[in-house]
Order: C-alpha cells, then sequence, then structure tokens
C-alpha cells in the first residue's frame, strides 16, 4: 500500500501518538511489562484482513484498524452508504502461528529506527516495535491509487499513517466519527489525539457538537454534518423491570465503581434491577456485584431509564427518547442539563421522582443530529458529492 521509501517521509511520530500516549501513562513497572509482552509476542503477531467490497476501479477506498462490534456496524453501514465503485478493507491484530515474515520485518524496519529515538531505551524499544507492526500492516493492503481515502478514525495508527500517505500523492481524505469526542483541553488524556489528531480534509460529524470541537482546534479543516446512520429509534421500547448503567473506559474506573454503587442504593430503593452496559476494556469479574440485584447487557432499549457518566450511549438513549441521567464529576465531559445531573444518590432519587422526566431529546440533536434513514441520505449526499460542508466560523 505504502512505498518503502515513502516512510522516510512520512511523520511517524504522529502515527504512533495513541500508542505512545498509553504507554507513558504507566509505571515504569507496567512499561516493562507491556514491552516484555511485546518483545513475546511479535513473531506470532497476525493481521486478518476482512475484504468488503473490491472494485477494480475504485472511486472510495475505506479503511478501519480498530476492531470492535459496534464499530464495526457503525463502519459497514457507512460504507453500504457509498454506491460508487469502491475498496474497503477492515484490518484487526491477533496472535496466530509462528511468522517468520514478522522476523523480516523487525530487520527491514532497522533504516526507520531512529525516526522514533527517544532518550530512555525501554520506551525506544517500545515505539519501534510499534513501528514494526504499524508496517507490517501496510503490506496487507493494496495501493490506494487515485481513489479517496476514507478512514474509521485517523487518530489510529495505521489510518493516520494512510491518511498522510493519501495527502503526500494528492489524494483526497475523509475521517468518520466514531464516538462522541470530550474537550480535554490542557489535560493529558489520550482520548484527546480524536480531535488533535484529525488530519484528513474532511471530516464527517455526528452532530455540531463535534463539529464545533474540530472547527476549534481544525479552522480549516472542510466539515461535514452526517449523524449517525445505526442510531434508531427501535420498535420494541417497552419498559422492562430494570434500569441500565453505562459504564465508562478504564481511565475512570473509580467513577465506574461509585456509579454501581449508587445504582445498586437505588435499586433497593425503587424494587428495580441494574443491568450493567460494560466498556470493552472492563472486566465483570472488577465490581462487587450484588448478583439477585443484577442483570447483564440485557436490552438497553427496554430499560426504564439509562445512568452514566460521560459515555456517548447517555446521549444515544436521549436522542431517541430515553431518559437519561448523568454521573456529574471532575472528569471533562459533555454539557448536560442540571435536571438531568446527580451527584449523589439523594439527588438522584429526587430527579427520579419528578414525573413527567425532564425532556432531553430535542437537547440531544446538538450532539447527534440525523439518525437512520435520514442520516444514511445524509451519508449518500456526500459521497455522490452533493453535500456541501459548514460554514467556517
Amino acid at each position: 500500500m505504502i512505498n518503502y521509501l515513502y516512510f522516510f517521509r512520512l511523520n511517524l511520530n504522529r502515527a504512533l501518538i495513541t500508542v505512545e500516549m498509553t504507554f507513558l501513562k504507566c509505571d515504569k513497572k507496567e512499561r516493562r511489562r507491556r514491552l516484555k509482552v511485546m518483545l513475546m509476542s511479535m513473531p506470532y503477531l497476525s493481521f486478518p484482513l476482512k475484504k468488503l467490497n473490491n472494485s477494480p476501479k475504485p472511486a472510495y477506498y475505506f479503511l478501519k484498524s480498530m476492531g470492535r462490534a459496534d464499530y464495526d456496524m457503525l463502519f459497514y453501514k457507512i460504507i453500504d452508504c457509498c454506491q460508487l465503485q469502491k475498496v474497503s478493507y477492515d484490518i484487526t491484530e491477533s496472535l496466530s502461528g509462528f511468522s517468520i515474515v514478522q522476523l523480516i520485518n523487525i530487520f527491514i524496519c532497522i533504516p526507520f529506527i531512529f525516526r522514533v529515538y527517544r532518550k530512555n531505551i525501554i520506551h525506544w524499544i517500545f515505539m519501534y516495535l510499534n513501528l514494526v507492526k504499524i508496517y507490517s500492516q501496510t503490506r496487507m493492503l493494496t495501493s490506494i491509487k487515485d481513489a479517496h481515502l476514507v478512514v474509521f478514525a485517523d487518530m489510529q495508527p495505521l489510518d493516520n499513517l494512510a491518511v498522510q500517505y493519501a495527502s503526500m500523492i494528492k489524494n483526497d481524505t475523509t475521517t468518520l466519527q466514531h464516538g462522541l469526542y470530550v474537550d480535554y483541553e490542557n489535560l493529558v488524556n489520550v482520548n484527546a489525539a480524536n480531535y488533535l489528531n484529525a488530519d484528513a480534509v474532511n471530516f464527517l460529524a455526528w452532530g455540531e457538537d463535534t463539529a464545533t470541537l474540530i472547527r476549534k482546534y481544525h479552522p480549516k479543516k472542510k466539515i461535514f454534518l452526517c449523524g449517525k446512520p445505526t442510531l434508531s429509534i427501535p420498535a420494541d421500547m417497552t419498559e422492562g423491570k430494570y434500569f441500565t448503567v453505562v459504564f465508562d473506559q478504564n481511565i475512570f474506573f473509580n467513577f465506574n465503581i461509585e456509579l454501581l454503587i449508587i445504582a445498586y442504593q437505588l435499586s433497593n430503593s425503587l424494587g428495580l434491577k441494574v443491568n450493567l452496559r460494560l466498556h470493552p476494556n472492563n472486566r465483570l469479574k472488577w465490581f462487587k456485584l450484588e448478583p439477585e440485584n443484577t442483570l447483564i447487557d440485557q436490552s438497553i432499549w427496554s430499560s426504564r431509564f439509562i445512568l452514566g457518566h460521560t459515555s456517548s450511549l447517555i446521549y444515544e438513549c436521549m436522542r431517541v427518547g430515553i431518559p437519561a441521567f448523568r454521573y456529574a464529576t471532575s472528569a471533562p465531559a459533555l454539557t448536560t442539563p442540571a435536571s438531568i445531573e446527580f451527584k449523589d444518590f439523594s439527588q438522584l432519587l429526587n430527579l427520579i421522582k419528578k414525573i413527567p422526566f425532564s425532556p432531553t431529546e430535542e437537547m440531544a440533536h446538538w450532539y447527534i443530529s440525523e439518525i437512520g434513514e435520514q442520516s444514511i441520505f445524509e451519508y449518500l449526499k456526500y459521497f455522490n458529492g452533493q453535500k456541501s460542508p459548514l460554514a467556517e466560523t
């Protein structure tokens, strides 16, 4: 996909920024452990490639390197919105049998070793091995040629490198929105790469909130409001005998625990069970559960209401008309009205008792504009060149 010589001209450190930020937040012991794991697994790494479309002369070239069921669904739905000739690749990382190719790539990439130089030897080796990994991934793909490159998330190493390369050979580039992004401003957080590393020329936003955030850090970027096509009002929104708690990623682990304690207090007060919706990086064994009051991964659409912290699901539920309440903490989060925010059990109970709940669907349009069929129509217009970008401010 990317000519070997082009690696000397690409910004490899920028492509690996999310990997490095995650590594640097670990203490010295954890860094050594991660390096050891990478050294041991490197000869067994493989990169399964799912080729969804393979037109001989594509107008669009789609690429995703983030493996997650909800991301897959969104990526495939958006690809389906493009009716022109296209090539689309979904590449993931896994462990398989011993690979001599991986060992060869370690030596092939030696000319680039000083491109990721770090003073600390553990840090340097870790960055170099990740460079080898991203190089191996590029070998799985065919050439972009003259197609318009659309990546799922250009803050990811492979997606970012592909965007840099496509821009270098004068191809147009687009990145999709994969979640609701929080502005961390001066705080160090790997999630800030979602908007800081938006390197593609075009950005397809779910709603005005993210569009405003991208514009803040990239004033000249072309932003198109397209919504979220995988979100629609479910036909089976019947009320179950439970409410759902949506956990956040592990950087907010302590807040997850606090939220669960409040949820069980509410469960005992209302006589409703707690339905847990874990983040993909969470593990159930980390939490102290009350088995008799707990359900796992039941339909979120049958929930009486939703409790969350910073998860995008809070706003998605609000968008389709499910009452949602947000645990307000010191962590940066998207703005919500005071009528749905709580800091402890007593505040939450008072909000729950206010029937009917405060309407939040209209406010949620700011975060997710179009959904379902209307969103599909917006993406269709974009790929056909019939959609105009938001005006620059």
